[in-house]
Parts: C-alpha cells; sequence; structure tokens
C-alpha cells in the first residue's frame, strides 16, 4: 500500500519532492521513506551530540541533513541548519534547536513506521 500524499504532507514530508528525487517514481520514494525509521544516521548524529562531540557531529548533521533533502522532509531539512552552523563554529547546538530537531524526526519516523 503506498503512503498516503495527504497525510505525508501533514508530517512535513514534500511527497512530490522527493517522488521526483527518487526518479519520479512513486514505488521507489515509497521504499526509501519505509526504510528511514531504520536508519542508523539520526542516532548517531544523537550520540554524538549527547557526548559533547562538536567534531564528530558535524559531519553526521550534514548527512543526516543531505538524508532530509534526499526524502524531501522540508522542516526537518531546514532546522538541521542552525545546528550544523553551531558545528562548524566547534560549538555545540542550542539544546531548542536539537529539541526541535529531535521532535521533527521522531514525528516522521513514527509516522512512517505506523504505515
Amino acid at each position: 500500500m503506498a503512503i498516503s500524499r495527504r497525510e505525508a504532507l501533514k508530517h512535513g514530508i514534500s511527497y512530490g519532492t522527493g517522488t521526483i528525487n527518487h526518479g519520479n517514481d512513486s514505488i521507489v520514494y515509497d521504499r526509501a521513506l519505509r526504510k528511514f525509521p531504520k536508519d542508523e544516521t539520526f542516532s548517531q548524529f544523537k550520540s554524538a551530540i549527547d557526548a559533547g562531540d562538536a567534531t564528530a557531529a558535524a559531519p553526521l548533521a550534514q548527512a543526516f541533513q543531505h538524508l532530509c533533502a534526499e526524502l524531501a522532509f522540508s522542516k526537518l531539512y531546514l532546522a538541521c541548519h542552525p545546528i550544523i552552523e553551531a558545528l562548524q563554529d566547534g560549538d555545540l547546538p542550542a539544546a531548542q534547536d536539537f529539541e526541535e530537531l529531535e521532535a521533527g524526526y521522531q514525528d516522521i519516523a513514527d509516522f512512517l513506521a505506523s504505515c
């Protein structure tokens, strides 16, 4: 069963853009979306943040932002920006910025896990 475009949009997933990013193939895009909850990128990124390691977190944040762009998670992609800026300066991100990103991630992961 295909993921509902309308429901996806409620969770900040730009389904049309994601389909375009996957060669205009909604089946391929649906498969990629269904893999997202099991992807380790965010958990590795969070572990580096929790450890206070800005150096290790920076490339993981960029990898996560790239994944968000590929899957057309617009809100998550934008939420990564201030975090990446802080990490590139060698600082940990503001707690509020990371909490916002984590909440958005959890919402999408839970939605996709239920599909």
